[in-house]
């Protein structure tokens, strides 16, 4: 969910076998108040962006700016989005190649742990 509570993100990794054959990321229009959720579209689509439709999307959060990061889950990667969903860089982790999740922590909230 963004900062501001408006977007709902949700990933999408379809697998043949054991295999990813797809790997996107939606984004919905979220209304808390109300507990709706509409306006369904792609806000990322790995094959389109970088043709990495084998590695697994994992753990998603956003920072306080309402980037989002995305784990690349085989590619000890996170790939790092705008809330306009222009990709800005990716953060290599050398030492965890199968990087599922992660979080934000730290006095400011701007640390960033990834396991």
């Amino acid at each position: 969910v963004s900062p501001d509570e408006k977007t709902l993100y949700l990933s999408e990794s379809i697998n043949k076998g054991d295999a990813p054959i797809s790997n996107v990321i939606l984004a919905f229009d979220l209304d808390a108040e109300a507990g709706t959720v509409t306006n369904e579209r792609v806000f990322v689509d790995f094959a389109k962006l970088d043709n990495s439709v084998d590695i697994d999307i994992d753990g998603m959060r956003t920072d306080t700016e309402g980037n989002l990061y995305v784990t690349l889950n085989g590619k000890g990667q996170v790939a790092v989005f705008t809330p306009a969903g222009e990709l800005t860089s990716y953060i290599s982790s050398p030492s965890i190649q199968n990087v599922a999740n992660l979080e934000f922590g730290g006095p400011n909230g701007t640390d960033l742990y990834m396991v």
